[in-house]
C-alpha cells in the first residue's frame, strides 16, 4: 500500500465513527465512507485489505480478541475502547511510514 495522507484522514473518520457509536467495526466504519465519499472508494479498500493482513486468519477485530485473550469475556464498551486504541495504533503506524518514505 502507497500511503497518503488521506489513508490516514480516513482512519481518522472511522475512530469517528467508532467514538460516536455510529459503527462498532472498523470493516463496516470503512464501507459507511466508501459509500457515502465515492473519493475514498481505493483508500477504504487498501485499507480493509491493510486491516485483514493485521489481523491474520482471525479476519475481525473480535475474533482477533478471543483469540488472543480466550479468558477474557469482552463487553461491547470494551471492545469499542479497544478498536478506538488499535485505530490510533495503526494511525501513528501510518504516519511514521509517511514520514520515513516522503
Amino acid at each position: 500500500m502507497n500511503i497518503t495522507k488521506e489513508h490516514i484522514k480516513v482512519l481518522n473518520k472511522v475512530k469517528k465513527l467508532i467514538q460516536s457509536e455510529k459503527e462498532f467495526y472498523i470493516c463496516h466504519a470503512l464501507e459507511n465512507i466508501r459509500e457515502n465519499n465515492p473519493q475514498y472508494e481505493t483508500i477504504c479498500s487498501d485499507l480493509v485489505n491493510w486491516v485483514d493482513r493485521q489481523l491474520g486468519p482471525c479476519m475481525a477485530y473480535g475474533s482477533w480478541l478471543i483469540r488472543s485473550y480466550p479468558w477474557h469475556k469482552f463487553d461491547d464498551y470494551q471492545e469499542r475502547q479497544g478498536r478506538i486504541a488499535w485505530i490510533e495504533h495503526m494511525i501513528k503506524l501510518l504516519e511514521y511510514e509517511l514520514r520515513v518514505n516522503t
